[in-house]
């Protein structure tokens, strides 16, 4: 029934083990110093601490990816609950799941003003994201707009190789104490795992799904209109973000500018 690729690298045309391989060895370089020296004080070679804390790196990494989008989800902080009176929201999602051949996701909705939405996607489980600020503002065909554009980044692949980033390189390095060190990798690792055109191939498949250019459009501009900034703000998780919540500058962000995703929606 459903069309949605299975692994991130069949989604985005990257090879994910160089990014895998990164991960592990971001891990397992403190490891194998630190577990080379402990062997050094003790009997024994102490070159047992490469391959021990390889072995433990790669775990680690192993761990992270299978609960990816748990990672995600708790770096929301609080204010997460299922929207038990977002009937509209829920109808929509279960008609365009169908008509774009998507698992459907588990809805929730971030109590935050912020007007901002993701798409967090593991394994086969599926989550949307929406703030309590942009589900208030947002008209039927809007919300349409809206949802379309976030299955369809479940659907191609974004939404897991960004999910999987988030759990690699977002929340223990950009979030961490190591992000002075080690942000400018991060980012890189990133960049190499998500599709240097991703957001304007998310919006022209949700427009191809709704097949109106304006709901898409009116939803972006009243996100332009506000704050894409939730509280709960997060280096690590900007880049899963439907519009990225930090300016350029701050965020070193390279995903297009929102002002070209609207130009180019009103053209359509």
């Amino acid at each position: 029934m459903s069309d949605q690729p299975t692994t991130t690298e069949a989604v985005t045309g990257a090879d994910l083990r160089p990014v895998l391989a990164l991960a592990v060895l971001v891990v397992a370089v403190p490891l194998m110093v630190g577990l080379s020296l402990v062997f050094a004080l003790l009997p024994g070679p102490w070159w047992l601490g490469i391959p021990l804390g390889l072995l433990i790196a790669a775990a680690v990494v192993a761990v992270r990816v299978a609960n990816a989008d748990r990672t995600v989800l708790s770096g929301l902080g609080g204010g997460l609950h299922n929207p038990d009176d977002g009937i509209r929201l829920t109808n929509m999602v279960q008609g365009l799941s169908l008509a774009g051949g998507v698992v459907e996701p588990e809805l929730v909705v971030l109590n935050d003003d912020a007007r901002n939405a993701m798409a967090v996607r593991n394994r086969g489980r599926n989550h949307l994201v929406v703030t309590q600020g942009l589900l208030a503002e947002l008209e039927v065909v809007e919300l349409e707009g809206l949802v379309a554009e976030l299955l369809s980044r479940l659907r191609n692949g974004d939404a897991e190789a960004a999910t999987v980033g988030a759990a690699l390189f977002g929340r223990p390095i950009l979030d961490g104490p190591l992000a002075p060190i080690l942000g400018p990798l991060a980012r890189a690792a990133l960049d190499r795992l998500l599709s240097e055109h991703r957001d304007l191939e998310a919006d022209r498949q949700a427009v191809s799904l709704t097949r109106y250019p304006p709901g898409l459009l009116g939803a972006l501009s009243k996100i332009a209109a506000g704050s894409a900034r939730p509280g709960a703000d997060a280096a690590g998780l900007a880049h899963l973000w439907l519009v990225d919540p930090r300016p350029a500058a701050e965020g070193q962000s390279s995903r297009a500018p929102l002002d070209l995703r609207i130009d180019i929606l009103a053209e359509l």
